[in-house]
């Protein structure tokens, strides 16, 4: 019952009318805004629609131009075959927008089953048939329709990029066969990339739409606790549609996303197909157990090419999986820690560093970053904290193997003490250096930092600097997790 209330409380917004006899903590009221859930949900609905949309539109672009490029390339030397292979590649393209752009499109039927979407959806109909809805606003039914109908488009959005990935993948197969026999292997590579790219930049967004925030880790944490909720969904989700969950009732099931078939589909296109008795049972039987061969097949391979680093559907391709990730995914912050000791209890410097990095691929990072090098005194007895310098830096980090890097960077120093930033502008003051060497990352137990990181680095521009500076530099460093 607890559960129930607080559920009651996220949707309604309203404690006054709730008696409960534990005390509902106060998270539980701040989570209580209808208006906030409607408009988080709507907007993270909305966002990957249009990603989606943006998503199909760049890479229909981008192929649509390089077939023409490669059919440019062709017809140089053999008009007829450019023409017999590509045929109207506008008219091709052109059809497939006004596809990706038609909510009644299908293709073949296939759709994509999102468990985030399906659970928030059955959530805000449970909510609805529950009449938990707060009934002072006059404008949320309004909301909770909207919503719901907003919720039914993404699922369209979903099934349309299935159906456009699908006819690309046909596409793709289709011209390397092509091109095989003409051999012209090399000239669909990058075609191949970009479906690979497109189906990729799609499964990364849906990802991200399936991690759910806070208050939806709250909703979806409540919701599952309440025995009615799971009735509810059992009998009225997507996934019920799709499969006879415990408890449900074919005859109160939800009408499923376009796209999805259901049990009850597939068994009456196999009767009308097959008719039904002993034979359509054996049948069943057959195309099961052909079904498990081929998958042991396909996992065989999937093996093999895990082992030889490559990719079932693209072997001469090994695919960059930050490619699909937005900018700000791939960027990385930093800081690290350099000192200097003395011969007492304190160091005499410590350079304080923090960096930006941005992924070029799962194996190298590069970036820029500062450091501010802070004077403590002479001893315990004498502390003075001082400004003895600055630094501007670039690196590279490329992973040799395991945790282990290989890192280098070029530096510029201002090591002399400074009382004001205007005397920074000396630009004959700074050294520069040239720092080469090895670093090895160690995963950090905490949720701020991502990972330790170990450098051992070697400036070969050291004996040039008057006066001569340590070749040799030990750094520690963080890398500062986005969790």
């Amino acid at each position: 019952m607890r559960s129930l209330f607080i559920l009651v409380t996220i949707l309604n917004g309203s404690m006054g009318n709730l008696r409960a006899q534990d005390s509902i903590p106060l998270t539980d009221k701040i989570l209580s805004l209808p208006d906030k859930l409607f408009g988080t949900i709507s907007k993270k609905t909305s966002h990957l629609e249009e990603q989606l949309t943006k998503n199909t539109a760049r890479y229909l672009s981008k192929l649509e131009k390089q077939e023409k490029r490669i059919k440019r390339k062709i017809a140089r030397t053999d008009s007829g075959k450019a023409a017999a292979i590509f045929g109207d590649i506008d008219a091709k393209y052109n059809k497939l927008r006004r596809d990706a752009a038609n909510p009644a499109f299908r293709g073949d039927g296939s759709g994509i089953y999102s468990g985030h979407l399906d659970s928030l959806q059955t959530i805000i109909r449970f909510a609805g048939k529950q009449g938990f809805l707060p009934t002072s606003s006059s404008d949320m039914p309004g909301k909770y329709e909207s919503l719901l109908n907003q919720m039914q488009t993404l699922q369209g959005s979903l099934n349309r990029t299935a159906a456009i990935r699908n006819i690309l993948d046909q596409r793709r197969q289709y011209l390397k066969t092509q091109f095989e026999n003409l051999g012209y292997t090399k000239m669909y590579r990058k075609f191949q990339q970009q479906v690979y790219y497109y189906k990729a930049q799609a499964e990364e967004y849906k990802r991200i739409f399936e991690e759910p925030d806070l208050l939806e880790k709250k909703l979806l944490s409540v919701a599952n606790g309440i025995p009615a909720f799971r009735d509810f969904f059992n009998k009225n989700s997507w996934l019920a549609s799709m499969f006879r969950l415990p408890g449900n009732d074919p005859s109160s099931l939800s009408t499923i996303p376009a796209g999805l078939q259901t049990r009850d589909m597939v068994m009456q296109n196999l009767q009308q197909r097959f008719g039904t008795g002993v034979d359509l049972q054996q049948r069943i039987n057959q195309g099961v157990a052909n079904a498990q061969n081929q998958l042991d097949q396909l996992k065989d391979k999937v093996m093999k090419a895990g082992e030889n680093g490559g990719d079932v559907n693209m072997p001469d391709f090994k695919p960059n999986n930050q490619k699909v990730k937005s900018f700000w995914n791939r960027l990385q912050l930093g800081t690290d820690l350099q000192s200097q000791r003395s011969n007492g209890w304190l160091p005499v410097t410590s350079d304080i560093g923090f960096s930006l990095g941005y992924k070029l691929n799962s194996k190298s990072i590069v970036g820029i970053g500062a450091s501010y090098k802070l004077g403590w005194g002479n001893d315990i007895q004498h502390i003075s904290f001082s400004s003895q310098g600055a630094g501007l830096r670039s690196f590279l980090d490329w992973k040799l193997k395991g945790s282990f890097y290989i890192s280098g960077g070029y530096e510029l120093n201002y090591r002399s003490a400074f009382k004001k930033i205007e005397q920074l502008k000396d630009l004959n003051a700074w050294q520069q250096s040239g720092l080469t060497g090895i670093s090895k990352l160690i995963p950090a137990r905490s949720k701020l930092f991502k990972n330790t990181k170990l450098q051992l680095m070697f400036d070969f521009l050291s004996y040039r600097q008057v006066p001569r500076t340590q070749p040799l530099i030990f750094r520690i460093g963080y890398a500062f997790s986005k969790n």
